[in-house]
């Protein structure tokens, strides 16, 4: 009952994708002994010096860790007195363009710090092959393996090719690529040349050493004995491809490429002297022991090793050799304060045993090598897949004839050629194996051939011996037959074990497509498999685990009751609370530290009213000091004439004098819809410290003002700027002043303006109360040029300030329109660039041009000129990255998902986000930037376990029996005169869902009334909706498109609702905030020009003919009107002269109204019924 209950638990926050309910305890118990091993630490190298004494040595182990929330391997040094050692390199590889560091320790102390330039060398080789690390033996000089210098690349200008290259101050010209070259393929993608170099550790000096030719790649470097004064080393000819044509093949784990010992001169020194040795080989570990040794280091004529078991855990070994002969040695434990395994794994190993068994093959073929070692592993080319199979099956038959495993549960698991064995198994063997899993594994050798860094073992593992001989680029269509027919897939038909794939993504050896390709194949013939990519590892899978981002939230939530606004300061240790006052009482401003209320202001009217929190003129803004706050806020009320029974009083009131009362202000708006009481947003700052609001100067009263931010304290001198968005009332017909409608318009002509802060420009300490009074200091017009700017947000170091400008939108009068980037180098005289223009015709599938509703406070990157934007990419809101200094756009949000993302906030380089869908609840996402050796920077999204993205059981259950699908929906018989975007195939997002009787509806936001009926026809075509059952519904100007669809189609829909929708424009046009926009939708591009706040009776006639009132005669569908009673933008009077006329011509109609609602009708209760209403309605007269 207990397990039931947990597991129910879990399944409630939402799974992991591909883990069920089922599989929740047993991976909690699994995950929790796995990291009981990885705490484990494996030891690395070991160093032993000898004391001058001889009577006792020092050694330095190194040991690694895994830390698996930091995801990397914790590295340690361990000293032991048994040796001496008077010095130590230590190495510091750079990850850019800086130099290489090699510190040079002495026993207490850094003797030299040697700083190598990337024109010298670049990084230290460190891998297991072609690193070489050797001190000389006086301790003098240090021989090393370093990737060689980047050749110089060319250099061009307007001009072409410059011969002498160009300075580094040079902005004319840029630099070539250069000459792509070979690799030695995984694990040395970004590596190219290995070389040979020599440091001075007491001048610091590096030379290179002379004589090597460069098609010679060079590692594991020695010096000879000081009498000799020369340098060993392996050497690697770049020249081992087909018919031995210049291509480094792979060559890690691949001991079949050529190499050679070479000797070179120390530079340092003379030539040095041959010698040559003769060594005899002899088995010192022990003869009878099942555990595998490897040696750390020699102490004189001692070894120090490690051994270990596949169910014993490391131990270091100490080995003296006891006889002269050298074929004797006794191995003696050596303890050590490594961290001791846990009691549970002990108890584990302890019940486990181990033994190496000899297994008799049965009827051994003619073709089968006499015995093992060098024959046995010549006679497996040729023969993979077949007699390694048989080999493991054989074993599988003699542990099973032994008793030692049950035969009814074995699984088999694999990597590389082990996954090259567990897939051949799982499809030769289909019966045995009730499970596998294969790591990387080879799954088609036709496929692999031309994707891996080691094609020619391909041939081999076919053609045995003959191999080497066949191999070639590009193999014949027999070749390719063959390699086929002896690879896994060749047997993918018979497979029936379930089976998991572990690929990683940056495998050059084995590529990630093999693994892929065969898992796709098992699924498309019905067989369990489950794929785990890990994006940044390469074949050895050998990177920890990413771990999702740890977000601890708080037990529970604080209610921020009567808190308009907040807003905290740059660094985090302080945050602003706003508390706008209501009916007269003043604003409250809260200082808040990070244990207690630092400040508390309270600001009366008579310096200004609440302030803004809208998503358009809000504007809070903290200088970088933290000891100014800028921010919008309605100007104070301007004086309104007072009244008794004599008439006017010229000297006012007093607040006590009962027998008067005042008259109305003159009436104003902002334009904003949502807030009809806001008239006059002004800008004020708050002085912290002492308490003071000054408002500031120099703004004429005609300007709107909103999203402020302080510019940078070092620029423009020693004054602090605000740079704030100013829209002028003047905006209306003919340019009277008028402040049409600005939500949702981004129509609007706006521009960024300059300004001192009122603390510093005024020069004496005077409050102004009076909102906007005249001033010499005069805001200045940043953007005079272009028609609209907004968004202001300055780059970290202060030199950029990005913005976004709708001048398209303005232009053309269309109320939304694509939006571009602009950039002003700030403060050098504001020039002002263009970086990401508006894109007038997209083609399929690339960036549609920026759509930007909103924008963080901070959009910035840790580089300093990457913006993210969150922005409309077709039928989806997705997160982009801009580069701000080139205007190159990439997507990094996934590009097959159809989620629709925002960006919440940046974490240094990395993105917290949401992403849902119309199925989908909200999820919070953690965004981090990965950067395979192949240089292509992406992204990937780890899902963050949040108390606010739970749903509950019945929300799931209803949401899993959905899906949703965006269709492409091709345009028919397009018109001449659509543009040629116009003419291509729109998206439709489709989601079918299903009433009792499951058959599907569809519901559709549709662009025009043809493109609707364009999508409806397409759906039906598909037959995926019955077109028997179809509703609408729309909101604004959905609803519009609503009331029009059920006129101009009534015999395709049974059922209509619409909220607050437009159906007669010569209505509209004289009582909405937005007159412009019935203009538009009946005149189109001409639209300006004709705009006037009186229409003429030809524009009337226009308006009634392109409403849906026109066609309400043929209205036969069942139509819910949802209206908002303070609509400023469509009046309910629109709805309501709709509903009205269609109940006179008999029609069914239901009107429900919202009476303190707006356009969008969002107030909790009202949102509520209005959707509950609209499902009763539909299923009322779907029925």
């Amino acid at each position: 009952m207990a397990t039931t209950q947990v597991s129910n638990a879990a399944a409630d926050k939402g799974l992991p994708l591909g883990m069920d309910a089922s599989m929740v305890d047993e991976y909690a118990a699994q995950s929790k002994l796995l990291q009981e091993f990885v705490k484990i630490p494996s030891v690395g190298k070991a160093w032993i010096f000898n004391s001058k004494n001889e009577n006792t040595s020092r050694a330095m182990v190194s040991f690694s860790q895994s830390d698996l929330l930091a995801n990397k391997m914790r590295k340690f040094l361990l000293n032991s007195h048994i040796s001496k050692g008077e010095k130590l390199l230590l190495v510091r590889n750079a990850e850019d363009d800086s130099p290489t560091k090699l510190e040079v320790w002495g026993p207490c102390q850094l003797e030299n710090e040697i700083h190598i330039p990337k024109s010298v060398h670049e990084s230290l080789y460190t891998d297991g092959w072609f690193e070489g690390i050797s001190w000389n033996q006086e301790e003098t000089f240090v021989a090393y393996i370093a990737e060689e210098p980047p050749q110089p690349k060319p250099v061009f200008n307007d001009y072409g090719y410059k011969k002498d290259g160009s300075s580094e101050k040079d902005c004319k010209s840029w630099k070539g690529q250069g000459d792509w070259e070979e690799n030695w393929g995984e694990t040395y993608s970004k590596k190219r040349i290995p070389a040979l170099f020599v440091v001075n550790t007491s001048s610091g000096e590096v030379r290179s050493v002379k004589g090597i030719p460069r098609s010679l790649s060079v590692g594991q470097v020695i010096w000879a004995p000081s009498s000799s004064y020369c340098l060993i080393f392996v050497a690697w000819s770049s020249d081992n491809g087909f018919q031995e044509t210049p291509r480094k093949l792979g060559i890690k784990y691949c001991y079949n490429r050529p190499c050679a010992l070479y000797a070179a001169p120390d530079p340092f020194r003379e030539e040095p002297e041959k010698s040559s040795t003769y060594c005899e080989v002899s088995r010192v570990s022990p003869q009878d022991s099942d555990y595998s040794w490897n040696v750390l280091a020699l102490d004189k004529n001692n070894i120090l090793a490690v051994s270990s078991g596949l169910i014993t855990l490391p131990q270091i070994y100490y080995g003296l050799e006891v006889s002269q002969t050298g074929r004797q040695w006794e191995w003696q434990e050596v303890l050590t304060p490594f961290p001791k395994p846990s009691d549970k794994i002990s108890s584990i190993v302890a019940e486990h045993k181990f033994g190496i068994l000899k297994i008799p093959i049965s009827n051994p073929s003619d073709k089968l090598a006499n015995g093992f070692g060098e024959e046995a592993l010549q006679s497996l080319p040729g023969n993979a897949g077949s007699q390694d199979v048989n080999d493991v099956l054989t074993a599988l038959d003699f542990v099973v004839k032994k008793g030692l495993i049950d035969p009814s549960n074995v699984a088999v698991v694999g990597g590389s050629h082990g996954g090259f064995l567990t897939t051949h198994l799982i499809g030769q063997a289909p019966d045995t194996f009730v499970a596998a899993a294969a790591r990387n594994p080879v799954c088609n050798l036709s496929l692999m051939v031309g994707t891996t860094d080691i094609p020619d073992w391909c041939f081999v593992e076919v053609y045995g011996k003959e191999g080497k001989q066949y191999y070639s680029e590009s193999p014949s269509v027999d070749d390719l037959v063959q390699f086929h027919q002896k690879s896994p897939i060749s047997h993918i038909s018979k497979v029936k074990t379930p089976t998991l794939f572990l690929l990683g993504a940056q495998d050059l050896r084995v590529p990630v497509s093999n693994g892929l390709q065969y898992a796709r194949a098992l699924k498309e013939r019905g067989i369990e498999s489950k794929l785990i990519v890990f994006p940044e590892d390469i074949h050895g899978i050998d990177k920890n685990d990413v771990t999702s981002p740890s977000f601890q939230w708080s037990p529970f939530p604080i209610e921020m009751s009567g808190v308009s606004v907040i807003m905290p300061s740059p660094s985090g240790s302080k945050l602003l609370v706003v508390r706008n006052g209501e009916k007269g009482s003043p604003t409250k401003l809260e200082i808040v530290d990070q244990s207690h209320v630092e400040k508390n202001i309270h600001v009366g009217q008579s310096i200004h009213g609440p302030l803004y929190s809208d998503e358009w003129f809000q504007g809070i803004s903290w200088n970088q000091e933290e000891t100014l706050i800028a921010y919008i806020a309605e100007a104070p009320p301007q004086p309104k004439p007072a009244f008794n029974d004599s008439g006017y009083e010229k000297e006012g009131p007093s607040e006590k004098d009962f027998n008067c009362w005042r008259g109305k202000e003159i009436g104003k708006r902002t334009g904003v819809k949502d807030t009809p009481k806001r008239a006059d947003p002004s800008l004020f700052v708050l002085n912290i410290a002492s308490g003071e609001v000054r408002a500031a100067q120099g703004i004429p009263r005609s300007l709107s003002v909103g999203q402020v931010v302080w510019a940078p304290s070092s620029s423009k001198g020693c004054q602090k700027y605000l740079v704030f968005v100013g829209w002028l009332e003047h905006n209306g017909f003919q340019n009277t002043a008028r402040k049409l409608g600005l939500k949702y318009c981004s129509n609007r002509p706006c521009a960024l303006y300059a300004i001192p802060s009122p603390f510093e420009a005024l020069g004496e300490n005077t409050l102004v109360s009076d909102g906007k009074s005249d001033s010499v200091v005069i805001a200045q017009n940043l953007t005079a040029s272009i028609s609209s700017a907004f968004f202001p947000r300055f780059s970290r170091d202060g030199k950029l300030l990005a913005f976004l400008s709708a001048k398209c939108a303005v232009d053309s009068g269309a109320h939304n329109a694509t939006d571009s980037l602009y950039k002003i180098n700030w403060p050098s005289e504001w020039n002002m660039n263009e970086q990401v223009p508006v894109v007038m015709c997209p083609e399929d599938g690339s960036f549609p041009g920026i759509y930007c509703s909103s924008m963080l406070y901070d959009p910035w990157l840790s580089d300093g000129y990457t913006m993210i934007l969150t922005s409309a990419w077709r039928s989806t809101e997705v997160i982009i990255s801009v580069d701000v200094l080139s205007g190159k756009i990439t997507r990094i949000t996934p590009k097959d998902s159809y989620y629709s993302w925002a960006a919440l906030a940046i974490d240094v380089e990395n993105i917290l986000a949401v992403s849902s869908s119309p199925i989908d609840p909200l999820q919070i996402m953690y965004g981090c930037q990965v950067t395979p050796e192949d240089g292509a920077c992406r992204w990937t999204w780890d899902e963050v376990a949040s108390p606010l993205t739970t749903a509950s059981n019945s929300v799931k259950s209803l949401l899993s029996h959905h899906s949703v699908r965006i269709l492409e929906v091709p345009v028919d018989n397009p018109s001449a005169d659509l543009c040629d975007g116009g003419k291509l195939p729109f998206q439709a997002i489709f989601v079918p869902y299903k009433d009792s009787s499951h058959r599907k509806q569809l519901t559709c936001p549709m662009q025009d009334v043809q493109d609707c009926l364009t999508a409806l026809d397409h759906v039906i075509k598909e037959e995926l909706i019955d077109a028997s059952r179809v509703a609408v519904v729309g909101i604004s100007h959905g609803g519009f498109l609503t009331a029009h669809l059920i006129g101009q189609a009534p015999d395709r829909f049974v059922v209509a609702a619409a909220r607050n929708p437009v159906c007669n424009l010569a209505l509209m046009v004289g009582t909405t905030d937005t007159p412009d926009w019935c203009y538009m939708v009946a005149c189109g591009t001409e639209a300006k020009q004709y705009a006037s706040e009186s229409p003429s009776p030809d524009h009337l006639r226009l308006f009634y003919q392109k409403s849906p009132v026109a066609h309400i005669s043929k209205v036969k569908a069942p139509l819910l009107m949802l209206l908002g009673g303070s609509d400023l933008r469509v009046p309910a009077s629109n709805g309501l002269q709709y509903a009205r006329a269609l109940r006179e011509r008999g029609g069914k109609v239901k009107i429900m109204m919202f009476p303190e609602d707006i356009h969008e009708i969002n107030l909790p209760q009202s949102d509520f019924e209005s959707f509950l209403n609209i499902g009763v309605w539909f299923k009322m007269h779907m029925e």
